[in-house]
Order: structure tokens, then sequence, then C-alpha cells
């Protein structure tokens, strides 16, 4: 049923550190029936087998070489690892094992595949670490689909310079990544080019819902996490994406750009008939932590039901975001599958000694009611918030409520409404 044939030599078995010892040998599992009384609560179904090869230690230094034969596939590795220094060096052939009886939950299959990689370090972004991974699938079976001549390379000098490669051309799958950047302690650079002609995330198990598309992703930059400097500058182009209840189509593109040292922060965002500016005279890790406090002091202020400007006006950073969009554009796409349209939408906020700001939309249609003009300006009046509301609509369009005018505040426990209608001919009609 089982056989396990070793023989060798070790000195210092009980010293770990010190411990030199090689090994051969060879087993066999003919009746897989004995493994599954072992495996009896779990979902993996052992396969009869035969392994043969040697293993080795040198203080913290171990190797292997062996050679597995299943009817659930084969598998030929060689591999050495050492703790002191951070070294390993492995070579793996797999030849159609089926990976599905050992890891069912996986969704893999039957897998044929090459594996060559060698470096030093195990942390890839510790700035040290050296590595040279080559992988080559020529066939897989994953959820139920089979994927063929995937290729991947990940080269990282010693000097810190990185270069990555991937390269598929399944259906769902299809893709070229070339990539390349430095990697040192807390200071990472990357110049990448993605061209996806065809990425199914659905197929791929990453989500539930549709989400597929193709387009040609750049991204360049530079990044110091640790002290929240960012350096990034990403585009798209020829960018269409289909997701459960929305169909994203960009023919001029879309950029990304965001800057941040200690002393200020930027991020602009220009795209189909879209585009976004916000400017901060502040590093982003004082960003985020001011609108991370903002947030929390307005929910608690919510569920008090007292709004307080002071209180979330001091801890604000201070900061200017200008936004504009065209219904046509990108703006439509995400609106069209909420019956949603409008023409165009602008706007201004700010925080500076106080809290400002004003949207506006031009012919917004929510399916049921249309209106030309909607206007509204905020402004912080110590601990108040006051509100400016316009809607104007022409002839034709909403003729009773053709100007409406409201005015009020909210805060300290008190929300306060002023509202004047007049319908196209000039006449007073409600108010409150």
């Amino acid at each position: 049923i089982l056989r396990l044939d070793a023989k060798g030599r070790a000195t210092n078995p009980l010293e770990y550190k010190r411990m030199t010892a090689d090994v051969d040998f060879d087993g066999a599992l003919m009746d897989p029936k004995l493994a599954k009384v072992f495996l009896a609560d779990s979902d993996m179904d052992v396969p009869a087998f035969h392994i043969k090869g040697t293993a080795n230690a040198r203080g913290l230094e171990y190797g292997a070489d062996f050679r597995l034969t299943s009817t659930a596939g084969d598998v030929a590795a060689d591999g050495h690892v050492a703790l002191t220094p951070e070294k390993y060096n492995v070579t793996a052939d797999v030849k159609s094992l089926d990976v599905a009886r050992f890891a069912p939950s996986l969704g893999i299959g039957h897998v044929t595949a090459s594996v060559m990689a060698g470096g030093r370090g195990f942390n890839p972004l510790s700035g040290t670490a050296v590595t040279d991974a080559k992988v080559r699938i020529e066939a897989i079976e994953y959820r139920n689909r089979r994927y063929d001549d995937i290729r991947l390379d990940a080269l990282l000098h010693d000097d810190g310079n990185l270069n990555l490669l991937l390269s598929s051309a399944n259906p769902g799958l299809n893709l070229d990544l070339n990539g390349s950047g430095t990697i040192h302690e807390d200071d990472y650079t990357v110049d990448l080019q993605a061209d996806i002609r065809d990425l199914d995330l659905k197929t791929l198990g990453f989500t539930d819902s549709i989400c597929r598309g193709s387009g040609i992703i750049t991204l360049a930059g530079n990044a110091k996490p640790g002290r929240w400097l960012y350096d990034v500058d990403m585009s798209l182009t020829d960018f269409n994406w289909d997701m459960n209840d929305m169909y994203i189509h960009l023919p001029g593109g879309a950029r990304v750009v965001v800057k941040a040292d200690e002393l200020a922060t930027s991020a602009d965002i220009d795209s189909y008939k879209a585009a976004v500016r916000f400017r901060s005279p502040n590093g982003m890790k004082t960003l985020v932590e001011g609108f991370t406090q903002v947030a929390d002091t307005l929910m608690a202020q919510i569920s008090r039901k007292d709004i307080n400007m002071d209180v979330l006006s001091a801890s604000m950073p201070r900061f200017t975001l200008d936004l504009g969009a065209a219904g046509s554009g990108l703006l439509g796409q995400f609106l069209t599958p909420s019956g949603l349209s409008v023409d165009s939408v602008w706007g201004h906020l700010e925080q500076d000694s106080i809290f400002q700001g004003n949207v506006n939309a031009l012919s917004l249609n929510t399916g049921g009611i249309s209106l030309d003009t909607i206007g509204l300006k905020l402004n912080e009046r110590g601990p108040l918030l006051d509100y400016k509301l316009h809607i104007g609509n022409r002839p034709g369009t909403f003729d009773e409520f053709a100007r409406v005018n409201m005015n009020g505040y909210l805060g300290n426990n008190r929300v306060s409404a002023y509202l004047q209608q007049r319908n196209i001919k000039g006449e007073q009609g409600y108010r409150l």
C-alpha cells in the first residue's frame, strides 16, 4: 500500500544550525485508499504516485531534487534555499498535473508548465533583493477553461532595477504587459504599459458580475509611501469596459496625474468631456488624516442630529476642487443606467478660512421631470451652513415652476428653508 525507503548520513542532527545531512529517498503510494483515511475531512483526493530523489542540509541551507510521477500527472523539481543569507534557486517542470485532485477549491485542473527562479532576499520590496524568475505555462485549465502559452518573466537586478513581462493570447486573458522600474527602500519607480486586448474578470473569477474590456494602460511615476510622497501619471487609450449595468467608452482616452510632496497635493483628471482639478497646500498625509477626521466627526454629528460647521471646518484641510463635465461624455455613461441625463455639470468647492462652494447643472432630466437650470450655493456661517438653491425653466419645460428660489441654513440641531415660486408668467405661487 505504502512504501518509503531512505538512506543517508547526518552529523549534529540535534543542532540545526550546525547540522549536515544527505538523504536519498524512494517512495510510492500504491493504494490511494490509505490517503483517504487520513484526509477524510478534506476534499483532497491523493492519487497513486511514485517519488524518488535526494535531500540535503548544510546548516541553514537546504536542498532537494526529486521526481514525482502519478496517475494525476508528473512533477520534476530541483531546489535549494538558504535562510542565512537568504538565497534560493528553484527549477520545476510540471506535466499534465491535475491540481484539482490535490486542491479542488483552487478551480485549477490540468497544468503543464515550467518554472525557473533564483535570487537573494525573500522580500522583493526590501531594496536589496535580487530575482530572476521565468514561468512558462504551456497549458492550464482554470474554472473549466483552457489557457495556453502564458509567459511571465520577472528580473530584479542587484542595483534595484526591475523588468517585468507578461504575455497571453487567450480569450478573456489576451494581453501584453511590459514594465520596468526601480525598487529601493521606501523609494519605488515604475514605467509600465499594458495592452489589454480582451480581459474578462468574471471568467477569471475576480468578480461575480460582468466586468470585461480592452484598452491600453500606461503608468509612470515615483512613490515614497513611508513619507507620503507621490508623483504618478496614468493614461488610458482606446479604453472600453463593459460592466453589469454600465458601459464605459473613452474614445479620447483619460489621464490621471497625482503629485504630492511635504507641502502640497494636486490631482488632475481629464477624460472624455470631463475634467477635475484638486489642489491643497497640504501634504497627502495631512489630507488623509484631516478628511478622515471630518468624516468621523460628521457621522457622529448626524447620529446626534446636530451639524456644527465650526467643528467640521476646524479639522478640514485647506483645498480647492473644480469640476466640469458634459452629459454627452463620460458623465452621461454613468448617469444613463439610472435613467438620468444632463447637458452639463460644473462646480467649485473650497476650504480656506471657511467652507464654501457651488454646484450647477443645465438640462437635467430624471425621466419624469425636466429642469433647465439648477444652481446650489453653500457658505459656512459660524456653526451653520447656509444654502441657496435656484431652479429656472424655459417656456414649455415646467411652466408652473419657472423660477424657484430656496434659501436657508443647516446646523445647531435646526434646519430652515424659505421658498418662493413663480410660474412662467411671473405670477407669485408658493411662498413658504
